[in-house]
């Protein structure tokens, strides 16, 4: 294909008509390109590329030059080719193949893919795992009703009371040992 689109394709040009060393096909030399792989690639007969050529060249070419610029750089020659060829390609519907994202049914493959499928052993269903059994929730804690005095003030109550129970327990064995 490189060699192919290597002598349809030319050298590029700036906006000023200065060559920038950039290889493009152009629109005009690139239906021939085309024919020339279909060809080559044995996907049609001579006598059926012009009419192919004719009726999906320029849905294809659409695709890939979406300013309309007349001209796709080198880089994207080998995936408009493969746009271009659509379902001549041995693969296009293929279980898994781009084409069948798409599909809203099972899809139709190639007879040969379709031979393939039947005779390739059928792989055992894997047996799953039982499903882990949930845990319980944590207990969820009550809030305390507006009118109820808040927890950390009844703490702060609380300790308040202890060291003063302590102070004066302490103050009554010092007094004890004085005496």
């Amino acid at each position: 294909m490189d060699k192919v689109f290597s002598k349809y394709s030319t050298e590029g040009k700036d906006h000023n008509g200065v060559k920038n060393g950039i290889k493009i096909l152009l629109k005009s030399t690139a239906p021939k390109a085309a024919g020339v792989i279909l060809e080559a690639t044995h996907k049609l007969k001579g006598t059926q590329v012009p009419g192919y050529i004719k009726a999906n060249f320029d849905k294809a070419w659409e695709k890939f030059d979406i300013n309309a610029d007349g001209f796709i750089k080198a880089e994207e020659t080998h995936t408009f080719m493969r746009s271009l060829m659509g379902k001549l390609n041995k693969f296009a519907l293929a279980p898994g193949s781009l084409s069948d994202i798409g599909a809203a049914g099972p899809a139709v493959a190639s007879p040969e893919a379709q031979s393939l499928a039947e005779d390739s052993p059928k792989p055992k269903p894997r047996k799953r795992a039982p499903a882990p059994k949930p845990k319980p929730a944590p207990p969820v804690e009550e809030a305390a009703p507006a009118d109820a005095p808040d927890a950390a003030a009844a703490d702060q109550t609380q300790e308040a009371q202890d060291t003063a129970a302590l102070e004066s327990a302490a103050g009554d064995a010092t007094a004890v040992e004085l005496e």
